[in-house]
């Protein structure tokens, strides 16, 4: 009865990920969060309980907080690596999560985790979301590389030119007849490169 308990859970989960579909702008719907993740997986201990290498980029859980009221926001990726959120209030935030569970014979793994606020390279993960746009946040790329069986590296990439066009255009290719692309869209860090 558990299991199937559980996989009615795993299912409606799911449908609700795969199923949401992108919010239009309205009088309600000021702004929006956008964003990609590239998710790389790399398995280097001839461990039996993972994949080699997993590349599916639906289910990794992306996480903004609010800086000033500590309001977190969280989004899962779609099988285009997509997130997004609306109305996401004005003001400065940080990316404070990044996390997907990959599946290996019958066993879960978390990758990824909370990102530290005190980091050295803060900055790099604070930025801006303004009304009355488009914020992109680009294409994160998030890359795990599994030593052996008890530890792992993880490390994340964001914030350059090449990521902010790459999610642009792949917004363009899969909501090419969307509102928000006759909004102004902006990136996200131009608050901190001015």
């Amino acid at each position: 009865m558990k299991y199937v308990k559980l996989l009615f859970i795993t299912v409606i989960s799911f449908l609700m990920v795969s199923c949401a579909s992108l919010p239009e702008p309205s009088e309600k719907v000021n702004n929006l969060v956008y964003g990609k993740v590239d998710f790389n997986f790399e398995n280097y201990t001839n461990a039996n309980l993972l994949p080699e290498t997993e590349r599916m980029q639906t289910g990794v859980e992306v996480v903004i907080q609010d800086r000033k009221t500590r309001k977190t926001y969280r989004m899962s990726t779609n099988g285009n690596g997509e997130f997004f959120h609306a109305n996401v209030p004005a003001g400065t935030y940080r990316l404070s999560k990044i996390e997907k569970t990959v599946v290996g014979n019958g066993n879960e793994f978390i990758f990824g985790g909370k990102i530290d606020e005190r980091a050295e390279v803060k900055h790099a993960y604070f930025f801006k979301v303004e009304d009355n746009y488009v914020n992109n946040m680009g294409t994160i790329d998030f890359d795990i590389k599994m030593l052996n069986v008890s530890s792992y590296n993880w490390s994340l990439r964001w914030g350059t030119e090449e990521a902010y066009k790459e999610s642009t255009e792949l917004f363009w290719k899969n909501h090419s007849d969307s509102d928000w692309l006759y909004k102004e869209w902006r990136n996200t860090d131009d608050y901190y490169r001015n």
